[in-house]
């Protein structure tokens, strides 16, 4: 054998190593593929879920203020009924807001029954908020019920007060007084449902050892801090088999 002959026998790469070096190199990217196929169709089973087959009703809201509690003529008042109502969608379908208002009650109750609070429903018109929307709502307008409310002028508070029936509810010293806030929803699932927040309890004290005057400037014990966190109103999840 030559020279030239071995010299070219020792640069030929070996069939063997080849085929070991193939066979890893595919075995690796058929893994990769594999592992990428699985984690695509992972991503598109979740997707589907979320989009398609879970449904939520998810709203919230934002109150900028809570009206006063006062004693006007010997009767339980509130004042400063002016407010602006925030609602968050964050569902998956639009929500409807039926029915808005205020309720005083016995803390023991909470408001949990209407034959059992003395409802002030807000003038406004029913309102629709579309899933991912953020509405706000000014309120300036009461429907004060002649069972339980009647409304009246106030230069002190500058607007208007509603007193509540005496019948219903006489102020007395030492008396707590939980005012709450009602809300009628309708859900794109064909839920109907009530929905109460208890905002404050109030407790009526006397002014000064001289007066008889019964107020509640001092006595509030607030539930949820006004202008703060959101207040869930619905949170309800489900699926397109079960809704």
């Amino acid at each position: 054998m030559s020279v030239s002959d071995e010299r070219q026998s020792g640069e030929a790469p070996v069939p063997e190593l080849e085929s070991k070096e193939r066979r890893q190199t595919s075995g690796f990217w058929e893994i990769t593929t594999r592992a990428v196929s699985i984690l695509a169709l992972f991503i598109s089973a979740l997707t589907a879920y979320f989009n398609v087959i879970q449904k939520t009703d998810d709203l919230s809201l934002v109150i900028s203020h809570y009206p006063l509690v006062s004693i006007e003529n010997e009767k339980l008042a509130l004042a400063m009924l002016d407010q602006h109502f925030t609602f968050i969608n964050s569902g998956s379908g639009p929500i409807g807001v039926l029915e808005e208002g205020l309720a005083a009650s016995d803390p023991v109750s909470k408001c949990s029954s209407r034959r059992e609070r003395a409802e002030l429903r807000y003038g406004v018109e029913p309102l629709v908020i579309k899933s991912g929307d953020i509405v706000s709502q000014a309120i300036d307008n009461v429907s004060a019920d002649g069972l339980f409310w009647k409304s009246q002028k106030n230069s002190v508070y500058n607007g208007e007060v509603v007193l509540l029936n005496q019948d219903v509810f006489k102020p007395e010293i030492g008396a707590t007084v939980l005012i709450c806030a009602y809300f009628s929803i309708v859900t794109s699932a064909n839920l109907t449902m009530n929905t109460t927040v208890p905002l404050y309890t109030v407790k009526l004290q006397q002014l000064s050892s001289d007066e008889k005057l019964i107020d509640a400037w001092s006595g509030y014990d607030l539930r949820f801090e006004p202008g703060g966190k959101p207040i869930n109103l619905v949170h309800r999840y489900g699926t397109i088999f079960n809704r």
